[in-house]
């Protein structure tokens, strides 16, 4: 009987033993899973893409840079190309407000205040839109200037809107282009057989 009774003793403490022995083998595994899984998340989220490449753009982006009296200005802008399409009351309608590029809104930047057709601008970078027309195009300086073409565009943001001179040249340009010249203070887009300009001057 007592030897009987050692034996189920026996049992029952090995019983005890095996049942903690594996709740504890499936806690560490549990816990190794988990530091897996953090691990692979913290890789995912540390991974980090790759910047694109914005010169393999059908439209590559370009810049002019010149200086208007003390200002330094700086112009940041994509460069369509026509491709046989008819861009001025198509491609572009007149009317409406255009990002005056390609792909972001064109950037002007200048370093001090300073004079555009006769109208002060604060220092500032702003996104530059016009609104196209056959003559006189309206040249806008946006202060929401990191925004993709015009799609947000919103007129409560302009810190100034004003004119500028339009007409068409016999020179076909295919890819879209802007030319400062400082002796003048002109800044000039050419596109198709469209030019436009608007004059700076250093602040008064």
């Amino acid at each position: 009987m007592k030897n009987s009774f050692l034996f189920y003793a026996f049992l029952l403490f090995a019983s005890i033993w095996f049942t903690t022995a594996c709740e504890k083998k499936t806690e560490k595994t549990n816990e190794q899973t988990t530091q897996e899984s953090t691990n692979t998340t913290d890789t995912k989220t540390n991974t980090i893409a790759p910047a694109e490449d914005k010169s393999r753009r059908p439209s590559p982006p370009d810049s002019v840079v010149m200086k208007v009296g003390e200002a330094q200005v700086k112009l940041v802008y994509s460069k369509p190309s026509v491709k046989g399409r008819k861009v001025w009351g198509d491609l572009v309608p007149f009317g409406e407000v255009w990002r005056t590029g390609a792909n972001e809104a064109t950037v002007f930047e200048t370093s001090t205040d300073i004079m555009v057709q006769g109208k002060k601008l604060p220092a500032g970078k702003y996104a530059l839109f016009t609104i196209p027309d056959q003559k006189s195009w309206t040249v806008i300086f946006n202060k929401v200037y990191d925004q993709w073409g015009s799609f947000k565009y919103d007129d409560k943001e302009d810190a100034l809107r004003t004119n500028g001179k339009g007409e068409m040249v016999a020179d076909h340009a295919e890819v879209l282009t802007f030319a400062g010249d400082e002796k003048t203070g002109k800044i000039t887009l050419r596109w198709e057989k469209m030019q436009v300009s608007f004059d700076l001057a250093a602040a008064k």
